[in-house]
């Protein structure tokens, strides 16, 4: 990966980092938390880009200011490149192809390594391990807490869901975000509270919050943990991974 820097009108200067694509069609300049990245075909020369930079030269340059100041609410650890989360802690992640596909965590490393089969699809092999290890929380979890609760429910699912991390149907049916086994615990069991709570209040009426309460005193803090990293969980995944 090559870094192209862009000088500001204020004296700034920025860092691009260009990846080349055999899949790209054409050019395209991403803002986000983790900085500013180009992503081009692999016959576009350096030469344009730096054209199609000095075009958006605005864009880029209140697009990073605004992800900047928003970088400031969250820990270091949390926007660093090239990890996943994982029961709330982050990982380094690798990739390695190989002849069979697994997964191996290592604890004293910090580091999730995917043994996949095809790089091309090495995406999809971490949503997969993602989906499987929430449905393993989920499966030992959600009757322990609906036991306690005094709450029955038919069934639940797993899903691949962009802006919900559990949803509950009138048919008792729960839902879960794939990505849920990426926050802590907690935060977990915050999660099927909250949606065993709507078998017997559908709505988020004040009698709800005051039920969540009572269940989990802290419910405000895991409510927060998800409004403030949940973005980021699909940031460290789907960026790292794409580039």
């Amino acid at each position: 990966m090559n870094i192209l820097p862009i000088a500001l009108p204020d004296g700034k200067t920025l860092a691009i980092n260009i990846k080349k694509s055999n899949r790209a069609k054409k050019p395209s300049i991403i803002v986000d938390l983790l900085g500013i990245h180009a992503i081009i075909p692999s016959a576009y020369s350096v030469e344009d880009l730096i054209d199609l930079v000095e075009e958006k030269k605005n864009w880029i340059a209140n697009a990073s200011k605004y992800y900047e100041k928003l970088r400031s609410n969250y820990d270091e650890e949390h926007l660093r490149e090239n990890t996943i989360c994982f029961l709330g802690e982050r990982y380094w992640i690798r990739i390695i192809k190989d002849r069979m596909s697994f997964v191996v965590l290592s604890e004293s490393l910090s580091t999730l390594t995917f043994h996949v089969t095809d790089i091309r699809k090495h995406k999809h092999d971490v949503f997969k391990w993602y989906k499987s290890e929430t449905a393993k929380i989920i499966s030992s979890r959600l009757p322990l807490i609906a036991s306690k609760l005094n709450i029955q429910y038919n069934t639940f699912s797993i899903k691949r869901q962009k802006s919900r991390w559990g949803s509950c149907s009138r048919k008792r049916n729960l839902n879960f975000n794939a990505l849920l086994s990426a926050a802590p615990t907690e935060v977990i069991d915050y999660v099927i509270i909250h949606e065993l709570l709507h078998i017997l209040e559908p709505n988020h009426s004040k009698q709800f919050w005051n039920h969540l309460g009572t269940v989990d005193p802290g419910y405000r803090n895991h409510k927060k943990w998800l409004s403030t990293y949940g973005s980021l969980i699909n940031i460290a995944r789907i960026q790292y991974i794409e580039r």
